[in-house]
């Protein structure tokens, strides 16, 4: 369903379009590529390199519209291998402005209250808490007047051919909420390095594809923006902007659902990040999805069967050897084929439900809104169903390969090393039980000795992460730069710990596991013929219909 590498390379061409430095206005004549996209003066920078908020503008004001609104370009754009679908979505979420100095501080109001009076008394500046992070009690919904008003003017004056008004239908000015968002445009929660963010917020849309794409086009772009920038709709009260777009590559036949974000925590640093999630609105349409959806519904008939079938053969089986029949669903072979059976319904049925309708014709109208009624919509939700369905995809062939490790105990060479892995099991559980306080104990160490310099290391989760890159040599080069004897103690520490230690101890435990496997398990090895293997895998009625129209060949054999 999806070929290897091409939703690498449709993703990887949406990135290299959005993440290089471009010239300024009067700037630059040249590239703007190497070491010449560093000279913030005549280059834009690029977007993982944006730091300030006026770097955020500037992004805004000059990489933007060179994207999307070229007239005449010198060299392949965008648009040139993509389908531009419908608008460009500039989203905001901002917080409110303190009321009172220490109305959203979390536990340093005195403090704060203090220092504010000393301040008084110099006739120096006070300070005022803002809300760490977005919520529904500290969020801003209140309208910008002069965005709104100054939006109706522009949008009344824009009146004619469609597909030659740029600006969309959103007023900027006014907050929607998630709930709105979501049903009217398609909008679903995101996550950020800091954060999630809902679907709410102010947003402005921008048509990507307009009728005469010329300087006039940018002009509009840039004055709306100077309006924005007047206001505050981007300031210290943001935490989160969010550009939006989506692109249909037709060489390829793959869409893709694109997020940019700038997140501003309250300490004034810039986080940038990205989302490109390739994805096909519908899969029943050319004869290579039919022929995938027709393997599907066979890959169901066989879940029915392993569901029905092998599951009521297994029990019998544990039951004729004095074992309680629910043995199977704990053992290996009873949670590989519940879990296949699990995953390929939900595949099938998620398929069927989600991808089979409205034709890609629709989606394709909806997201261009030639008639301006719906204004942007965001794909992002339906590309990340379609990823997950694939993630799933994924774990049936995880199920399937241990499937396979039972089958393949029918040698006896495998099935002593299976027995000596059971053997083992029990002390490799105890050995590592004994080993994770020491394992989150570094973890907790690294988080407060590293966690305020380094982003690798700044919440407990990323700390472990950090941690299982460091048991494989990858030590962050940045723990050197702040404190190189800590630095240098700790990678040889768990290096010791995990990949000299506890490997050899495992080993250790394996190797004898299998020793005492060896010396228990006396009974020779099964030969298997023609006709114990035709019982073993097929059902007896298959094997009697067998007998029934070869007697002679089955005689013969006895």
């Amino acid at each position: 369903r999806r070929p290897v590498g091409e939703a690498y390379w449709c993703a990887k061409g949406i990135q290299d379009y959005l993440l290089v430095s471009t010239p300024r206005l009067g700037g630059a004549t040249g590239s703007c590529t190497g070491a010449m996209g560093l000279d913030r003066q005549h280059c834009v920078p690029g977007f993982e390199d944006v730091q300030t908020f006026d770097d955020i503008w500037d992004w805004l004001n000059y990489t933007v519209p060179e994207i999307f609104w070229v007239d005449e370009p010198t060299s392949p754009i965008l648009h040139t291998y993509n389908q531009l679908l419908g608008y460009f979505s500039i989203r905001v979420q901002n917080v409110k402005e303190p009321t009172t100095p220490t109305e959203f501080c979390a536990n340093n109001a005195k403090l704060v209250a203090d220092f504010n009076a000393l301040a008084d008394d110099g006739n120096n500046l006070s300070i005022s808490c803002f809300p760490r992070a977005l919520s529904d009690a500290n969020r801003r919904t209140d309208a910008y007047p002069e965005i709104s008003s100054y939006w109706r003017n522009q949008t009344m004056q824009s009146q004619g051919d469609s597909l030659a008004v740029v600006r969309g239908l959103s007023d900027p000015g006014l907050f929607r909420s998630k709930e709105l968002n979501r049903e009217r445009h398609g909008i679903s929660n995101i996550e950020g390095l800091i954060d999630t963010y809902d679907a709410s917020g102010y947003s402005v849309d921008y048509r990507m594809t307009v009728s005469d794409p010329d300087e006039h086009i940018r002009i509009q772009y840039r004055s709306d923006l100077q309006v924005f920038r007047d206001a505050g709709w981007i300031g210290t009260t943001t935490r989160v902007v969010i550009m939006s777009f989506s692109t249909y590559n037709h060489d390829y036949d793959v869409w893709t659902a694109s997020d940019f974000l700038f997140e501003i925590p309250p300490d004034g640093d810039l986080m940038p990040s990205f989302s490109v999630k390739p994805f096909k609105p519908r899969i029943y349409e050319t004869r290579d999805e039919l022929t995938f959806t027709y393997i599907d519904y066979v890959r169901l008939a066989i879940a029915i069967y392993i569901l029905i079938f092998v599951g009521w053969a297994e029990r019998q089986h544990k039951v004729r050897n004095h074992k309680a029949g629910f043995y199977y669903h704990i053992s290996l072979s009873g949670i590989t084929d519940l879990g296949l059976v699990i995953c390929i319904f939900v595949t099938v049925v998620w398929r069927t439900v989600v991808f089979h309708d409205p034709p890609t014709a629709s989606y394709i109208e909806l997201a261009d809104d030639q008639d301006r009624v719906n204004g942007f919509r965001s794909f992002r939700q339906l590309a990340w169903e379609y990823n997950t369905v694939f993630i799933l995809d994924g774990i049936v062939m995880v199920f399937l390969m241990y499937r396979m490790i039972t089958f393949f105990r029918l040698s006896h060479t495998i099935y002593l090393q299976w027995k000596a892995i059971g053997q083992a099991l029990k002390a490799f559980i105890f050995f590592t039980l004994i080993f994770v306080p020491a394992i989150a104990g570094f973890i907790v160490v690294s988080t407060a000795l590293f966690g305020k310099y380094i982003l690798g290391f700044s919440s407990l989760m990323r700390t472990s992460v950090s941690t299982f890159k460091l048991t494989h040599g990858d030590l962050h080069p940045n723990i050197l730069d702040r404190d190189v004897v800590v630095g240098v103690i700790s990678a040889m520490a768990l290096y010791l710990l995990l990949t000299f230690f506890l490997m050899n101890v495992f080993i250790t435990i394996f190797v004898d596991a299998y020793y005492v496997i060896r010396l228990t398990c006396t009974q020779p090895a099964e030969k298997w013929d023609g006709q114990r293997i035709r019982s073993w895998a097929l059902p007896g009625v298959c094997v009697s219909m067998f007998q029934a129209v070869w007697p002679s060949q089955v005689e013969g054999r006895d």
